[in-house]
């Protein structure tokens, strides 16, 4: 039946196989973080409408990553999200998949299984992020477009195990156009169109890819990826002085034996989930400090220089 994932639920879990029945619509709301397991994933033959904001986007990631709803797995630090730890959100034949302000990580499969796939489904992606997956995008006959969105470091090993970032496949179909203009691809060089650029007559096994891409993400035959954005909003943030987060009175609170921010009443998360979206990184650029804000202030003074 029609299915609407709200905030309150999230984080979603994720452990097998979801799929969306034709004719059935799925929605998800802004911030909500959907994790899945290994055997996770998502198949859609319905309407999925996921549509999140640039403060709180919809994050499709690992159960391993903390980073985004916090430690769901409950391991603390002893597991680390990694590329391909769940498989795919993929849209299937008259299948609808509208994703804007949406995060894609720690997904994917080979070349042709990116972390997002569309089999003769209708796939639109707009102010998305699709990152650190095995490969981004994925596609074979599919309508709908991609645009102004991030599209890098989705790496996979390629011909001859050369390491590679895969950003959208199109099934080698120059036939079938995809539209994926005004993307950030992480180099203002624009994407690889490696299928073009390969020597005539020479079978692609036989193509070096390095040679002729460098570190480029690759697009497909049929991708039309001009003009393509030359800089990333968020890129004008990568040289940010590190930012800790200092609680007021009553803002930190001790939960097994470790002191956290407010845990109780959440005062911090909207702030702390903000910064993120901004580009601060999470033990980079973002730090928090939480303390016994009933001890003297010289003693606290002191801990936070030694924070800083």
């Amino acid at each position: 039946t029609d299915t609407v994932w709200t905030k309150a639920q999230s984080p979603v879990v994720i452990n097998d196989l979801i799929w969306l029945k034709s004719g059935v619509n799925l929605t998800i709301e802004s911030g909500v973080v959907i994790k899945f397991n290994s055997a996770g994933a998502l198949s859609v033959s319905g309407k999925l409408t996921a549509v999140g904001t640039e403060v709180e986007p919809i994050v499709f990631t690992s159960i391993k990553d903390d980073a985004y709803g916090g430690d769901t797995n409950g391991d603390g630090a002893a597991s680390q999200p990694a590329q391909g730890d769940w498989t795919t959100l993929s849209v299937g034949q008259g299948g609808e998949a509208n994703l804007d302000y949406v995060v894609v990580k720690y997904g994917g499969g080979e070349y042709y299984t990116g972390a997002i796939k569309s089999y003769r489904g209708k796939l639109n992606i707009t102010n998305s992020i699709i990152t650190k997956n095995n490969a981004a995008i994925a596609l074979d006959r599919n309508t709908g477009a991609i645009t102004h969105s991030l599209i890098s470091d989705n790496k996979i090993p390629f011909i001859g195990g050369v390491m590679v970032d895969a950003g959208i496949s199109n099934n080698g179909r120059a036939d079938i156009i995809v539209n994926a203009d005004n993307n950030w691809w992480g180099t203002a060089d624009g994407p690889c169109p490696w299928r073009q650029l390969a020597p005539p007559g020479v079978p692609i096994w036989q193509v070096d890819i390095e040679a002729l891409c460098g570190d480029k993400p690759l697009v497909d035959s049929g991708v039309v990826y001009t003009p393509w954005l030359t800089q990333w909003p968020e890129a004008e943030l990568a040289e940010l002085e590190p930012v800790i987060l200092v609680p007021g009175i009553m803002g930190s609170w001790q939960v097994d034996g470790e002191w956290k921010l407010d845990p109780i009443l959440h005062t911090y998360d909207n702030l702390w989930q903000a910064m993120k979206v901004a580009g601060y990184v999470e033990g980079e650029t973002l730090f928090a400090f939480p303390y016994e804000w009933r001890q003297d202030n010289t003693l606290t003074a002191y801990q936070l220089k030694q924070k800083i």
